[in-house]
């Protein structure tokens, strides 16, 4: 369960603290981390909002800012300063693989990490002036995304649906009903508790700008939009079946890395997944830790380390890390321990984790089937490529 009060219930610490455990060996890295400061994604977040194109031109809709762009450098500055000595001192697509959603701000996101993991050694400066790689990194169409599922799989849509019409989350609702008029009656948005969620993301990105806070708004109101964002994002991973929906494709994909590194037939010392704020708390809200977590800010990231013990038996160590405080904390799932056995790291995660992801294979079929009918329209064509790997 996510909670807005972190603070009262988790401990944080510096990078370089939290050590390898004695007699312990780290085999493979994978991280999932959310995209660092954008603009909002439109010229006007709500009807009466008192800001436009004019606020954002400099970097468009959407995208990262300066803040944003030297928040991710400095996230792969971060990971050289970890986890330098399992990767090669310089870039070698053979050791990491880089993935993102179909979404400028996490590609651009995913680029300046990959600079700052690996700075260019002379050998391999090209340009004296511009101390850069260009580096491969992969996607693809949101249909067929395993980290896009929240929002492109009918799947997901009819679940939530049930979970957020039940008694029980409409209880929960009516404690701000007050509030959601207010915010109605300001911003001219229809009375939906999912305008909270998309109020916060707009005005924390306005707020990043420098931008005062619109008329309707005040420390009070943003810190009551939070608490809305985080109720509902919660919602998304209130059942198994929402759980299994929304995080359980990134979940196995995590599984199956960590099964290709054990059998050796992956070589990969490294994957960095670049996606988004309901990426990261859904599966952060999937998972079952002791701590409460706070809702995932600019440059956050999931780590999960794959240790060898010197019984030769494997463990899991989660992390997250704040790019905000430049704090790193160890996650503990309430039946496990901070170093956790694979065994039973699996086991607790296979509950989540489907086979047959329904909502990619869903996509899959239905295109492929337009694609033989001759129906599919022509600029999905090229979109039918599948390439997760």
């Amino acid at each position: 369960m996510l909670c807005i009060f972190p603070l009262l219930i988790i401990a944080y610490y510096p990078v370089a603290s939290i050590i390898l455990p004695y007699g312990f060996k780290l085999e493979l890295v994978q991280t999932l981390f959310r995209h660092g400061d954008r603009t909002p994604n439109s010229p006007q977040s709500y009807p009466n909002d008192p800001y436009n194109s004019s606020n954002y031109d400099i970097y468009g809709y959407g995208q990262l800012t300066n803040d944003g762009r030297k928040r991710m450098y400095e996230l792969g500055q971060m990971f050289k300063q970890r986890y330098g000595e399992i990767l090669s001192e310089t870039y070698k697509p053979q050791d990491i693989y880089a993935y993102s959603t179909d979404i400028d701000r996490t590609k651009a996101s995913l680029q300046l990490v990959l600079a700052g993991l690996f700075p260019p050694s002379p050998q391999e400066t090209w340009n004296s002036q511009l101390k850069w790689l260009p580096f491969p990194t992969y996607y693809n169409d949101a249909k067929f995304d395993f980290l896009s599922t929240t929002y492109y799989c009918t799947e997901v849509e009819r679940a939530h649906r049930r979970v957020v019409s039940s008694s029980e989350v409409q209880k929960k609702l009516l404690n701000y009903k007050n509030f959601l008029e207010y915010i109605s009656q300001s911003t001219g948005l229809p009375l939906d508790p999912n305008n909270g969620l998309h109020l916060f993301n707009a005005i924390r990105a306005q707020r990043n700008l420098n931008l005062p806070y619109p008329p309707w708004c005040s420390d009070q109101v943003f810190e009551q939009l939070k608490e809305i964002a985080a109720f509902t994002i919660e919602t998304y991973t209130y059942t198994n079946e929402l759980r299994s929906l929304v995080a359980g494709p990134t979940i196995k994909r995590f599984l199956t890395n960590i099964e290709n590194n054990e059998l050796k037939t992956d070589k990969r010392k490294m994957y960095l997944y670049s996606a988004h704020d309901t990426n990261i708390n859904t599966i952060l809200g999937s998972f079952n830790f002791y701590q409460n977590i706070p809702l995932a800010d600019y440059g956050t990231a999931l780590i999960i380390e794959k240790l060898k013990g010197q019984d030769e038996n494997t463990y899991i160590r989660l992390l997250l890390y704040s790019s905000i405080d430049k704090t790193l904390t160890p996650l503990v799932l309430k039946s496990c321990t901070e170093i956790c056995p694979l065994s039973m790291f699996i086991n607790m995660m296979n509950k989540i984790a489907p086979d047959n992801p329904k909502c990619l294979y869903a996509n899959a079929r239905r295109n492929v089937e337009h694609l033989i009918n001759g129906t599919i329209k022509n600029d999905d064509y090229n979109k039918l490529k599948l390439k997760y790997k």
